[in-house]
């Protein structure tokens, strides 16, 4: 009887791929587990890989699948030599200095292995719970997103270890996550299948009827103005005949068919300029730092966003890659005239003082009309004061100040050429710009590098030229350097980064000045410090200002008083540019006084 029940239990099919021999390295049946092993490791240090050059994806890529497969091969309970494996994988990585990611190329090929082949990482482990797999490579795939958006760990470590407490999650409940997602999957599948058919179901009834609606056609009875000719005689040379009564031509087709074609060019136009807006808009919201829109101040806040954004735009009056990046336009709200900002002009009994304002976003007037910006606010203060000025706003958005220190040797090399009045006084009012691209060299892993940097102008070249572009192909025998550093300690943070560049790139402003015997006043703009909304920027921008010496007014405090003229952590309203210009005001009047009794 034994005999009988083991033949037939050998005869009998196999109930799944899982219960086939294995055969050479790969069991057969396993590809799709190995290929799922494959993402869950690799995903991550491949969207990782541009930040260390040495190490491009397509060879982290083949340096993860060889450690994977010899990983899969070797025998369940060889726990440490899949450790040894990934190790070496790891250390591989590692000399080039890319500590993360190794740790992330280590960690992701112990995880895949122990999620999609039950290979454990260590004897202790216990066997990840069913469906397990499905959402660790969600929560591999969130992290490497994350990756892409910036080289800090802070913003992938949380889903990648996520990923790592899944298959104990998944444990939970005896196979819960399994049935629930089963159950959604169920539920989708079904919807998913019912929405499809509807349409086959459409598409093959309402099809035929239209086209027999149109153009007057049954495809089952053909009779499209021609007739079989009535005569009892069988004999007839000529069957066919002319219809004595055709039907008269419908122009419903026609009609059917220009209305198309005018909705499809209207759809057109519609796409482009809504892809124009877009791509303004994007470029409006990357000179800002991240944050969600601020609240209308009052009725013209529509038409603002709508005139930044379209002259803002790289098709119309701005151009990233220069450093007089701005062109002439008009609109209801924003107005560049000979590459400045208009600033308003209020009547002054005598000539008025020359007062020249270089800087970033800030000192652009981002959420100002250009009679509210800076410029614009400290003019009225000065007339109010008796003191007659006239501010040219020079502010560039994007601008860090070495670039702005080029501007101002240039200005003052071409004033015959301009017709501008010599300035008789020089503002930068700078931060915002120095802290992001900081934070830039801090994520990118490039930290103090000697030559200028600007992140605005890195990020939209990587996104306008380099998209979609292959890496050049590297020949043997060479190595890729970097960027050379200046030598000493690594900075400590962002902000200690940005207060050493600022001030490098100040003196040459002041060297520049004292040439051309200009006096130049150097402000450290106003940041949101205080309360729940504070960010990183904010952090950042309050941390340099410190650090910075003492001929730098320092007005990050300035508006703590007001925090709910900011908008994010560095831009404010016009509330806040008024009482920054007061403040601003109260610092160069004593200069601006002896300046003007000198005049007379």
């Amino acid at each position: 009887m034994t005999a009988v029940l083991d033949r037939e239990d050998a005869a009998a099919p196999v109930a799944s791929w899982s219960q086939v021999p294995p055969t050479g390295v790969i069991p057969r049946g396993r590809w799709d587990g190995l290929l799922l092993a494959l993402w869950i490791a690799l995903v991550g240090p491949f969207a990782q890989a541009r930040f260390w050059p040495p190490f491009e994806p397509w060879r982290l890529t083949l340096i993860g699948t060889v450690a994977l497969v010899v990983m899969f091969a070797l025998p369940r309970a060889w726990w440490w030599a899949r450790l040894a494996v990934a190790g070496a994988a790891g250390f591989t990585v590692l000399l080039p200095q890319g500590r993360v990611l190794a740790v992330w190329l280590v960690g992701g090929l112990l995880l895949a292995l122990w999620v999609a082949q039950d290979r454990r990482p260590l004897p202790f482990f216990p066997r990840p719970g069913p469906g397990a797999a499905g959402p660790v490579a969600v929560l591999c795939t969130v992290a490497a997103w994350q990756g892409l958006q910036t080289a800090s760990p802070l913003r992938y470590v949380v889903p990648f270890a996520l990923a790592w407490a899944m298959p104990l999650l998944a444990n939970l409940g005896h196979g819960l996550l399994q049935r629930a997602g089963d159950r959604v999957g169920h539920v989708v599948g079904t919807a998913v299948t019912a929405v499809l058919f509807t349409l086959l179901g459409l598409l093959t009834v309402v099809t035929p009827w239209l086209v027999q609606r149109l153009f007057r056609h049954d495809p089952l009875h053909p009779s499209v103005g021609w007739a079989p000719r009535e005569r009892p005689d069988p004999q007839v040379s000529h069957p066919w005949a002319p219809d004595p009564h055709p039907r008269p031509r419908s122009i419903v087709p026609a009609l059917v068919l220009s209305v198309s074609v005018l909705a499809g060019l209207l759809g057109l136009g519609a796409l482009l300029l809504t892809t124009r807006s877009e791509t303004a808009n994007t470029v409006v919201e990357r000179l800002r730092s991240p944050s969600a829109d601020p609240t209308p101040p009052g009725g013209w806040y529509d038409a603002y966003r709508d005139d930044v954004a379209w002259a803002l735009s790289e098709n119309v009056a701005l151009v990233p890659f220069e450093t007089r990046r701005l062109l002439d336009v008009r609109t209801r709200t924003v107005n560049i005239v000979d590459s400045h900002r208009v600033t308003a002009a209020p009547a002054t009994p005598g000539p008025p003082l020359n007062v020249w304002l270089y800087g970033g976003n800030a000192a652009f007037g981002f959420e100002q009309r250009d009679d509210h910006t800076i410029a614009s606010e400290l003019t009225r203060v000065a007339a109010a004061n008796g003191i007659a000025v006239r501010v040219s706003n020079r502010g560039v958005p994007g601008q860090l100040h070495w670039r702005g220190s080029q501007r101002f040797a240039e200005d003052l090399a071409t004033l015959k050429l301009t017709g501008d009045d010599r300035p008789d006084l020089v503002v930068f009012y700078d931060g915002f710009e120095e802290v992001t691209s900081a934070q830039e060299l801090i994520d990118r892993n490039l930290g103090d590098v000697r030559a200028p940097y600007e992140a605005f102008g890195e990020l939209t070249y990587d996104r306008v030229v380099n998209k979609d572009k292959s890496a050049t192909p590297t020949p043997p025998e060479v190595t890729s350097e970097g960027r050379p550093t200046v030598p000493g300690p690594a900075p400590a943070s962002a902000g200690e980064l940005a207060a050493r560049r600022y001030e490098r790139s100040r003196r040459t402003t002041v060297d520049r000045a004292r040439v051309a015997g200009v006096p130049v006043v150097f402000v450290w703009q106003a940041a949101r410090t205080k309360g729940a909304a504070v960010g990183p920027i904010g952090t950042a921008m309050a941390d340099a200002g410190a650090r910075l010496p003492d001929d730098v007014l320092d007005l990050t405090h300035e508006l703590d008083r007001n925090p709910d003229t900011y908008v994010d952590d560095a831009h404010h309203d016009e509330t806040g540019a008024k009482l920054v210009a007061a403040r601003l005001f109260g610092s160069v009047r004593p200069r601006l006084e002896l300046i003007a009794e000198a005049r007379r």
